[in-house]
Order: C-alpha cells, then sequence, then structure tokens
C-alpha cells in the first residue's frame, strides 16, 4: 500500500480522529467551515483527494512540521502495508536470509564483524 491518491469515508475518519458514521453524517457541514475540502466523487458514498484533505489539514503547519506530517504519513502508510500472517512473515524472513547469505562477504574474521573482537 501506498500513500493514497484518494481517501475514502472510513480513511477520512481515521485522518480526522473521527467513525466513519461521524464523518457520513457531518462531511457537508466540514465542507461549508472548510475544514475540509469538497470531496472529487459523492455518488455512491463521498471520495476525497488525499493531496487536498492533506493541503487543508496542513494549511496553518509550519514548513517543518508539514514535513513531519507527510514522513509520519508515509510510515503509516508503510507500516499498514507490512505483512500480518506469521506465513508472510516467514516468507519475507526467508527473503531477508537469502539476501544476507547472497551478499555477505567471504570471510569477515580479523574485522570488525568477528565476534571474537571487542
Amino acid at each position: 500500500m501506498s500513500i493514497a491518491a484518494a481517501l475514502s469515508v472510513k480513511e477520512l475518519g481515521r485522518e480526522l480522529g473521527r467513525s466513519p458514521s461521524w464523518v457520513y453524517k457531518n462531511w457537508e457541514e466540514l465542507v461549508i467551515q472548510k475544514v475540509i475540502p469538497a470531496p472529487i466523487i459523492e455518488t455512491g458514498g463521498p471520495v476525497w483527494s488525499a493531496a487536498q484533505v492533506y493541503a487543508y489539514l496542513d494549511r496553518k503547519l509550519t514548513p517543518a512540521q508539514r514535513a513531519a506530517a507527510a514522513a509520519y504519513r508515509a510510515a503509516l502508510a508503510a507500516a499498514l502495508a507490512t505483512p500480518k500472517e506469521v506465513a508472510e512473515l516467514d516468507e519475507v524472513e526467508a527473503a531477508r536470509a537469502t539476501l544476507a547469505r547472497r551478499f555477505a562477504p567471504a570471510d569477515l574474521s580479523g574485522t570488525i564483524y568477528d565476534s571474537d573482537q571487542g
């Protein structure tokens, strides 16, 4: 999962710290009050441009705070994209071990990697 290009009611609720039902009931008033932008799609349930929502939410932040907010959102997207099931985690670990064996230096004795040296 990458950072979303569009936000559903559920995703907007997560951004606002509200339930999807609360967002669905109140989104029109939030648009009127300029808390959020108008949705890009209303038919079948409103959908918002993620870039526009983040611009609205971040507009009063300093540039440094905006950068931090973007970093937090990217970290959340990465965390949500990580495997959650044991089988997937085993597969990831097996791939990691294969890469470690393939790219490990042939001889680490007498180097800083040698476990006998402090």
